[in-house]
């Protein structure tokens, strides 16, 4: 039996290995190798060389939020990342690893999959119905790593560091942007997560229509039909 909750773990339960954030970021905080590409990274920030956006860094948005946030300034941003995959050939299998993907570093650094974290795996064979308990211990991480974490710095002995970090992105298909917002997924009749239409289900197509849908496009659009008027 389980000792926090007292249920039996017979049967179909969901298996969760949980990698803790904490210990990998201040493990690479000391390094004063790491400090240095991190400190390159912000370097480069808001310096766009032409209309082409091709990282993170080259965003206004990236760079108004830092200018709006001072307090924002030496810490570790990061994305979270999650989807379904199947490691087996051949076999109806699905785990959902959670990545995190350091935002800080130069361009040529922050892709590489090598340097991306994994901070927990949900384990198959099918897809976890709710990873809220997931969300929660890692949740917890990152609110440690907010208010502040001590590292010693392997260049010099004695010298504590501090090392912040905090939520910047959350990246993912539609599915699994759903299960990190705790919300339904599309076909349902609330299925979009950033506004509150509301849709129709049609028996006849066994589907949910949202007929309201065109008016929230921009006036003059030949999407929005020419009987429909402004909400």
């Amino acid at each position: 039996h389980c000792p926090t909750c007292g249920l039996t773990r017979q049967g179909n339960t969901t298996v969760y290995t949980h990698v803790p954030l904490r210990p990998q970021l201040a493990g690479l905080h000391a390094d004063p190798v790491w400090r240095a590409a991190i400190e390159r990274g912000d370097l480069l920030r808001g310096r766009r060389e032409d209309e082409y956006m091709r990282s993170i860094h080259d965003s206004p948005a990236y760079a108004d939020f830092y200018q709006a946030n001072p307090t924002m300034q030496g810490v570790v941003l990061g994305a979270l990342s999650t989807d379904g995959v199947n490691p087996f050939k051949g076999v109806k299998y699905s785990m959902w690893p959670f990545m995190w993907k350091i935002l800080n570093y130069p361009p040529h650094l922050a892709s590489r999959t090598d340097l991306m974290l994994l901070v927990g795996v949900v384990h198959g064979p099918k897809s976890p119905k709710s990873i809220q308990p997931v969300l929660k211990l890692i949740v917890e991480d990152l609110i440690e790593l907010w208010n502040g974490v001590p590292v010693g710095d392997l260049s010099e002995e004695g010298v504590l560091l501090t090392i912040r970090a905090c939520l910047f992105l959350v990246i993912g298909d539609y599915p699994a942007l759903s299960k990190l917002r705790l919300q339904q997924e599309g076909g349902s009749l609330c299925g979009c997560m950033f506004c509150n239409l509301r849709g129709e289900s049609v028996p006849v197509l066994n589907t949910v229509v949202y007929s309201a849908g065109p008016r929230m496009l921009p006036l003059g659009d030949p999407d929005r039909g020419p009987d429909r008027t402004p909400p």
